[in-house]
């Protein structure tokens, strides 16, 4: 009986796989083998659409947290309408807050559903949520023009005593005030109480509610977030300095360029992951005038947005730090992203197939950030080469390669 999986080789391919691995043996594990653009030979399948719907179930039940978050978001993201409510009362209801509130972002993303809009709405409102959990939803709400829950929301404020814990609910009552008239507590606007939790500088190390901050576009409080940038902890300060930068506030960027020059590599690559949060307009400045030892790591991350040589993030693919690979996968997926519409077809086509190859990777990290980016920008030809990796022994894997083979589907049936 023939095995359903097909081995093709890249156009103009040299070596082979056992070549690879020669090099990997060579080397010594710690420095696996690269993947090497043109040369790799690519395993195929014919895709299976029900397995890929069957994998991210089979997550949706695991009992370990992070691939059961990602794999209910997905379905969140990717089912049917008639489906969604389905899997939204599973990870809402889920024994984790981190999944809840994955979930509930998912969720977000799909307003104004009327659904959607229901079953958030229910949510915020129960009983037994912690503060975080709650008030954060109600953020997104807010953003998404909802200030209904705002009752439950001042209630939630004033059953909390300490600062850190009031925090993400008067964020989402100040931007709730934005949207229409709400009563002041004991005379004190929402907008005066966020002030004030702020300038005391008892900030959680919640970087999902920094961010809200950062997307709450509220006049005036990028100043307030530089203002407390000597009192935070250390660890929040490049959040700190990203929110007041997607603020308007170009004393973050100050910060995050004092970041990306400083002794410690740990933290100007911190400085890098923050800046790719951001809007390319308030990223590429700082990006730009990195050095040192993570200028080729900035180089990569302005790639991902659309700027720079993409043939560095291809040739990034060679090296033998996973890190460096990953991160290059990453960027390949977001310079095809910011081109597909208009760019130089060489390229389109150079990038197109580095992102299969690196589905070929030693490393779980690569491979991932291959099938997250093929997902995004994949051709419907690709399927092909993403439909193996559904029976991966990794179940992050399973589950992302489901996801990106539903996501390539979906854009195909929308054209």
């Amino acid at each position: 009986m023939s095995s359903p999986f097909i081995v093709s080789r890249s156009p103009g391919a040299a070596p082979l796989l056992a070549e690879i691995w020669a090099l990997w043996l060579l080397t010594g594990c710690a420095s696996r083998a690269p993947v090497t653009t043109g040369s790799v030979e690519v395993v195929r399948a014919e895709p299976n659409i029900a397995r890929a719907w069957e994998a991210l179930e089979a997550g949706a039940d695991g009992l370990d947290v992070p691939p059961r978050r990602r794999a209910l978001s997905v379905l969140i993201t990717l089912s049917p309408d008639g489906q969604v409510q389905r899997w939204a009362a599973r990870g809402l209801w889920d024994p984790s807050p981190y999944v809840q509130r994955s979930v509930a972002a998912a969720m977000a993303d799909r307003l104004p559903e009327p659904e959607t809009l229901g079953a958030l709405q229910a949510f915020v409102s129960r009983e037994g949520l912690d503060p975080y959990t709650r008030c954060g939803v109600a953020a997104a709400l807010a953003r998404a023009g909802d200030a209904s829950t705002a009752p439950v929301i001042q209630d939630a404020l004033e059953a909390e005593f300490e600062d850190w814990l009031q925090a993400p609910c008067a964020l989402a009552l100040a931007q709730m005030a934005s949207l229409q008239p709400l009563t002041p507590a004991g005379g004190v606007s929402p907008r005066q109480a966020l002030s004030a939790i702020i300038a005391a500088g008892e900030l959680p190390l919640e970087l999902s509610f920094i961010d809200d901050l950062g997307r709450s576009g509220l006049p005036g409080l990028g100043k307030e977030l530089l203002a407390i940038m000597d009192v935070v902890e250390p660890e929040l300060q490049l959040a700190l300095a990203a929110a007041a930068l997607r603020l308007g506030e170009s004393g973050g960027a100050d910060h995050l360029r004092r970041a990306l020059s400083a002794e410690d590599i740990e933290l100007q690559l911190e400085a890098i992951d923050f800046l790719l949060t951001l809007p390319p307009e308030a990223a590429a400045g700082p990006l730009r005038r990195a050095s040192g030892s993570v200028k080729t790591v900035a180089r990569l991350a302005l790639i991902e947005l659309g700027e720079d040589d993409l043939e560095l993030a291809v040739q990034s693919l060679l090296a033998l730090d996973r890190e460096v690979r990953a991160q290059a996968t990453r960027a390949i997926g977001g310079w095809l992203a910011q081109h597909q519409q208009a760019g130089s077809r060489r390229l389109s086509r150079l990038g197109q197939v580095a992102l299969v190859e690196a589905l070929q990777d030693p490393e779980d990290m690569v491979r991932l950030e291959a099938l997250r980016a093929l997902g995004q920008v994949g051709r419907t030809e690709d399927a092909e080469a993403i439909a193996p990796l559904i029976q991966d022994d990794a179940l992050l894997i399973r589950i992302e390669a489901a996801a990106a083979l539903l996501s390539l589907q979906a854009e195909t049936t929308s054209r």
